[in-house]
């Protein structure tokens, strides 16, 4: 080499910068967490659930772009507030374009639509239909109207019976015409009388026990079955017969 000449000077690596860092590792992560999405996920989510992806996608797309953009402006004249409003200002944006492309109909997975019920006869409760309640009966069966049947409870022959004791009210309870004994630990179940679909019947409804009890609509001294069912069952049980006395 003559003499006075500087020997060439050997390129040597630029270190990567935290920004370039963090711009590669969130660039990388956007981009598996796209293509796992499209690969592995559903055609479609529960609204609750596709917005959770949607919100991490936009994340991701963000601060990959305001680190992206912050290693871009490394090297500029501008100062260091200027240098975050700009990085920030990429970030967001792309922040609101990733997640408004999740709202829109080119997402990657779909809410799921559920159609508005159109059964006026049904509620939901869970996932299952829940049969509405029919409103309270106008008029219905003559306050006092009685109906009895016997059973047996500590070896005694006693009288159980339903009685209508008000406009609306009906009670299932032990009669005063049996044994003294047969009023130990008794209980009262109360209904109230319904709009019955059936004019045969009289239907009422506990909602203690959210069940459904019909009385025949007999002539006083006719004996027939009374039937119950729970709200959530459509077949009826015969519990007994009973007799017409009112």
């Amino acid at each position: 080499m003559p003499n006075g000449m500087n020997p060439p000077a050997v390129p040597t690596a630029v270190p990567m910068t935290n920004e370039a860092k963090a711009s590669w590792v969130f660039g990388a992560l956007f981009a598996i967490f796209v293509l796992c999405v499209f690969i592995f996920g559903p055609p479609s989510l529960p609204g609750y659930k596709q917005q959770i992806l949607a919100y991490i996608c936009a994340l991701l797309a963000g601060f990959f772009a305001a680190f992206f953009t912050g290693t871009l402006l490394l090297n500029t004249q501008l100062p260091i507030p200027g240098k975050w409003v700009v990085s920030g200002g990429a970030g967001f944006a792309l922040f609101l374009i990733v997640l408004f492309w999740w709202k829109s109909g080119a997402a990657p997975i779909a809410a799921e639509v559920i159609p508005p019920s159109t059964n006026k006869e049904t509620t939901t409760v869970g996932s299952k239909p829940r049969e509405a309640i029919p409103p309270v009966v106008t008029g219905g069966a003559p306050i006092g109207t009685d109906y009895q049947y016997r059973f047996t409870k500590n070896g005694q022959e006693c009288i159980g019976e339903y009685v209508k004791v008000s406009g609306t009210d009906w009670q299932e309870r032990n009669s005063s015409d049996g044994p003294p004994g047969c009023q130990v630990d008794a209980i009262i179940f109360k209904y109230t009388e319904r709009q019955s679909s059936d004019r045969q019947y009289f239907l009422l409804y506990d909602e203690g026990r959210d069940l459904f009890a019909r009385l025949a609509d007999t002539p006083v001294g006719q004996t027939s079955p009374t039937d119950w069912r729970l709200v959530s069952s459509s077949g009826w049980n015969v519990v007994h017969s009973v007799t017409r006395t009112k």
